[in-house]
């Protein structure tokens, strides 16, 4: 007898991403399973977005809030009415990515079942030009020309959220996304505190997507564009502080007074050639600043 088809649900946190938006939903049609639903949260975006997923994907569902809120609050939202609807699985997604198989969901749902314990399963992540992106903790792959080295299962203490693949069973136990984190670490701390919760988080390097990456960054500017690199540091603080040792707290609090005054190229290792000295160091040290504040007053 054939078991009942598992359902799924994408949820896909969006804020002023309708250039990349577009893409992302344009490759997600060539997907063939069939129980799925598309939860949009949209940040209160001013671009258009609402009304062009009414116009183009009626079957999409639609969370808009008032304002950007911030990635873990937006995909906690999405978690919560695919829970009420009976999913058995959540995929949080990035808005910016591009999905090149159409069986990769059937794939997902095919590891996540060889185990009960297994909880959280991410996937091998690239950029257009096939060089990697980081891919789980423990790992520096940046850079890296993508040769098949990394197309193996394996478990890892945490994995990329760009694409995590999330059992229901692990909200029930584990709770929410932490909503402290407002852009970035939320994926490292919520596969922490899922293998602190005696579930597994499997890699899967033999499914990938495409990841155009720092997105946010790119349409932000001035006061926007710092308070995302607050946010940035202080989600980078807050997992250093609540997971690991004192040694590592200590190397990112030197990494944030590094980010202070020198930037490099998105999902490039470190060279001469992709770093760049910020002029604006005097406001980022302020936000800096705001960033240790806020980890330890939060």
């Amino acid at each position: 007898m054939v078991g009942k088809m598992k359902k799924v649900s994408i949820i896909i946190p969006t804020y002023n991403g309708l250039k990349v938006l577009k893409k992302c939903l344009e490759s997600l049609k060539k997907t063939d399973y069939k129980n799925l639903k598309i939860i949009l949260v949209d940040n209160g975006s001013s671009d258009g977005t609402i009304s062009f997923i009414k116009k183009n994907y009626p079957s999409i569902e639609i969370i808009a809030l008032n304002k950007n809120y911030g990635f873990a609050y937006a995909v906690n939202k999405g978690i919560k009415k695919a829970i009420k609807d009976g999913s058995d699985y959540i995929l949080s997604l990035n808005n910016d990515v591009i999905i090149p198989n159409k069986n990769w969901i059937r794939e997902l749902i095919k590891t996540a079942e060889k185990d009960n314990k297994i909880g959280i399963i991410g996937i091998k992540i690239t950029s257009k030009n096939k060089r990697l992106q980081f891919l789980f903790y423990g790992l520096k792959s940046e850079g890296e020309l993508d040769k098949g080295q990394y197309d193996f299962i394996r478990e890892v203490p945490a994995i990329n959220g760009v694409a995590m693949f999330i059992k229901k069973e692990v909200i029930k136990k584990v709770g929410f996304f932490d909503e402290r984190f407002f852009y970035g670490r939320d994926d490292l701390d919520y596969g922490f505190r899922a293998r602190k919760a005696g579930f597994k988080v499997i890699y899967n390097g033999k499914i990938k997507l495409i990841h155009y990456g720092g997105y946010s960054f790119k349409i932000s500017k001035g006061k926007e564009s710092l308070n995302l690199f607050k946010e940035k540091e202080k989600g980078l603080l807050l997992f250093s502080f609540k997971h690991l040792n004192l040694k590592s707290k200590i190397l990112a609090v030197l990494r944030v007074f590094i980010d202070v005054f020198i930037s490099k190229e998105n999902n490039k290792k470190i060279s001469i050639k992709n770093i760049r000295f910020n002029k604006d160091f005097l406001k980022r040290l302020y936000y800096a600043f705001l960033s240790f504040k806020e980890t330890i007053f939060s």
